[in-house]
């Protein structure tokens, strides 16, 4: 959401840690059907056993979210050298694009946006964000 700055981190023992920086963000754990409000310098954490709270962040929590700071601009600053088959297919696609027509069951054109997330260990997932026209 627009104005609206927060940080989440998820373990993989159910987890969520929601960090707030700037807005207000609604924050609901489905298992109690609990939510709560994330706004600056507050911390919520949700748990899949149906427990959240919120507390003022700590300079733990600062430090926690310094170090995510830290490695995503470690990303962001390398150079990222495509191969020659990754360049070849990346022409083709331009000289020949697909663009797909997407119709939900109201007949409403939609889109979606995806994004390919890795983790440390190199599991990916992929967040998948769909919206009407």
């Amino acid at each position: 959401v627009k104005g609206t700055k927060f940080m989440l981190v998820s373990d993989s023992e159910g987890k969520d840690e929601f960090y707030g920086f700037e807005g207000l963000v609604e924050v609901l754990n489905k298992e109690s059907n609990t939510t709560l409000r994330l706004s600056r310098n507050v911390k919520v954490t949700s748990t899949s056993d149906g427990n959240i709270n919120s507390e003022i962040m700590t300079q733990s929590d600062y430090n926690v979210t310094n170090q995510i700071n830290l490695f995503e601009d470690e990303i962001d600053s390398e150079n990222i050298i495509p191969n020659q088959e990754e360049i070849d297919n990346e022409q083709e696609n331009q000289q020949n694009p697909v663009i797909p027509e997407n119709i939900d069951e109201n007949n409403q054109s939609s889109n979606e946006l995806r994004i390919k997330i890795k983790n440390a260990q190199g599991e990916e997932k992929e967040l998948i964000i769909r919206y009407n026209d």
